[in-house]
C-alpha cells in the first residue's frame, strides 16, 4: 500500500496547493476535481499533508473543499473494500 506525504508549507493560495500537490503526485493539476479524479484512479492508503496549519487559515475554503475531497475518497476505497486514511499537519516537522 502506497503512502504519500506533501509538504504544502509554502502555499499560500489554492492554485499553489494544486501546483505543489500535482509534482507530488507526478501530474497536472488545474482545479480540485481534477485532483478528485486522479485520486479515484490512483490509490493510497494513506496521505499527509504537512504544514496545513498556515494554509489552512490563508485559504479556509479550499481547506473544506480538501477535507471534502478526502472524505469522499474514504467512502469510495471503503466500497472497493481498501481503507484509505489521511492526516493534516500543522507544521513541518524538523
Amino acid at each position: 500500500m502506497a503512502e504519500l506525504t506533501i509538504d504544502i508549507t509554502d502555499c499560500t493560495t489554492a492554485l499553489q496547493f494544486l501546483d505543489t500537490v500535482g509534482k507530488s503526485l507526478g501530474t497536472s493539476l488545474g482545479d480540485f476535481s481534477m485532483l478528485e479524479q486522479y485520486l479515484q484512479k490512483n490509490y493510497y492508503s494513506k496521505i499527509t499533508f504537512v504544514g496545513m496549519g498556515e494554509f489552512s487559515v490563508r485559504c479556509p475554503h479550499a481547506t473544506k473543499e480538501i477535507e471534502a475531497i478526502l472524505e469522499r475518497m474514504k467512502g469510495h476505497y471503503q466500497k472497493e473494500g481498501k481503507e484509505f486514511e489521511y492526516e493534516f499537519q500543522l507544521s513541518k516537522i524538523a
